[in-house]
């Protein structure tokens, strides 16, 4: 490892790494909560998904006074990737929490706890995807992909809960979104455009529209 390699993004740790990152975040006079976020991110890029979460929760048991809401929604994926459907659900649900409390700590987690009760079908909890995202609705989103969640996610929850007619301007308005070859964002068109990941949600919107 040379001295210039970012210690807290490895994609991997060997023993080798582990030993070097601790030394290092110990040696660290700040920033030791967000340099810990940044390694189970690069954790989780990988794969490593157990670690990555055995890491956020390193972090909030260690710092709790710096818990934002993204790092709950990093948890959450986390537990999603692993299986954990409940769990996941649960701790995106308290990431959504802390961003009421504080807007600036907004992330995804409403895109994801709709998206996730909506693949899973769980018609229970369609009235609170459908309250998390009206929580946090953005009128004119910047991001095609954001539009294309926000707008999909909400028709296809109120199609599930028999609302039909309801559903149909936001899923004509997602499938627009998801057209789209330029974002907003200035001098970067190509960043947020739907990508093919989405083919799930795109084609029950399609069965929605026709």
């Amino acid at each position: 490892m040379s001295a210039n390699d970012d210690w807290f993004r490895r994609p991997c740790l060997s023993d080798e790494d582990r030993q070097e990152f601790e030394r290092r975040l110990q040696r660290a006079r700040s920033s030791r909560p967000e340099y810990m976020r940044i390694q189970a991110g690069a954790l989780y890029a990988t794969g490593a998904y157990d670690l990555s979460l055995k890491m956020i929760d390193r972090t909030i048991a260690d710092y709790p006074a710096h818990l934002p809401a993204w790092l709950l929604e990093q948890k959450a994926d986390c537990l999603r990737s692993l299986g954990e459907i409940d769990p996941a659900l649960d701790t995106y649900a308290s990431s959504l929490d802390r961003v009421r409390v504080d807007p600036g700590l907004r992330g995804n987690a409403h895109f994801s706890f709709a998206e996730l009760v909506w693949c899973r079908r769980m018609l229970s909890r369609y009235e609170d995807a459908l309250t998390g995202l009206a929580d946090f609705w953005d009128c004119n989103p910047i991001f095609p992909m954001n539009e294309f969640k926000q707008f999909g996610l909400n028709a296809l929850l109120l199609e599930g809960l028999g609302s039909k007619d309801e559903a149909m301007p936001s899923a004509r308005r997602a499938l627009a979104a998801a057209a789209k070859t330029r974002s907003q964002a200035t001098k970067h068109h190509s960043l947020g455009l739907v990508l093919d990941s989405n083919a799930e949600i795109r084609r029950a919107l399609e069965n929605l529209v026709n």
